[in-house]
């Protein structure tokens, strides 16, 4: 038999308090049905769903769309694979049999979206190096086909002149920009991005988020505009900051990117029949 470790303070946690009790149910159905693996990103079906748990399609939908606006998963629909973000840390370690099943997980995985989730997730917290996540990827990298269609260019006759004094070019605009990064303090830069933050909740894991992400000088500028614009959305303002995620779910989720004007709520169907507005994303 194969088992799923879940903590024992699960229920007084700060995700399960968040939740509905309905929707716990559900949240425990995603960590332990059957395609749950050590990777903790598969492929799931809703017709499954619907036979194993008793919700309806729409019930589930809904659900999965308040899960992904809390930071608890990460959907691709186009392929069908749910991502549990907060799986990794009740479940990875550099045991050779976990990384095993670690890499053979990422070799059935088809969602490359999913796919950069994992990489930050998995090098946050140097379980794997992303070279290693690559090389267990089941297809090559678009990345790396770009990178090979650019190696057979610069080999072939013409203008290399011209192409020497771009790369040229190329090299001292690298140099200042590795220049521009190494005097920008990341960590006092943290800080603000903390103090601003109007849900503090479990700073080591935004701390070690932020850190993985390796914030520059426009990337702090960039997240701390999207931070003020989701301050003021009808989402973050609705029901007492009940659907602010976690700070590094914010990040990890990339929130800031957000257009927070374009974000129109949702409504949910409660037992007693009466319907209750809350905030959601576009659909």
């Amino acid at each position: 038999m194969i088992f799923t470790k879940i903590n024992r303070n699960y229920w007084q946690s700060d995700i399960a308090i968040e939740l509905t009790p309905e929707e716990r149910y559900f949240h425990i159905y995603l960590l332990t049905n059957s395609n749950v693996n050590t990777l903790g990103c598969y492929h799931f079906s809703i017709k499954n769903m619907v036979r194993e748990t008793g919700y309806n399609e729409e019930t589930l939908e809904k659900m999965l769309l308040k899960m992904q606006y809390l930071g608890i998963i990460k959907v691709d629909r186009k392929t069908c694979e749910v991502l549990l973000l907060d799986w990794g840390e009740d479940n990875w370690n550099r045991k050779t049999v976990t990384l095993r099943a670690i890499k053979s997980g990422i070799k059935e995985l088809k969602s490359e979206i999913l796919l950069n989730e994992l990489t930050g997730l998995l090098v946050g917290i140097d379980i794997m190096t992303e070279e290693e996540i690559l090389d267990s990827f089941h297809k090559t990298p678009r990345r790396e086909i770009e990178r090979g269609n650019s190696g057979e260019q610069s080999g072939t006759n013409g203008n290399s002149g011209d192409r020497e004094g771009e790369g040229e070019g190329e090299g001292e605009e690298k140099k200042e920009k590795e220049k521009k990064e190494n005097t920008f303090d990341r960590e006092r830069a943290f800080d603000i991005f903390w103090q601003a933050y109007p849900k503090k909740k479990d700073k080591e894991a935004a701390r070690r988020r932020w850190q993985s992400m390796k914030v520059t000088e426009e990337k702090f500028q960039e997240i701390m505009k999207g931070l003020e614009r989701e301050k003021r959305s009808k989402q973050w303002q609705a029901e007492g900051g009940q659907f602010i995620p976690y700070p590094a779910k914010f990040l990890h989720n990339g929130s800031y990117l957000n257009d927070a004007e374009s974000v129109k709520p949702f409504t949910v169907t409660e037992r007693g029949g009466g319907r209750r507005q809350l905030a959601g994303e576009d659909q």
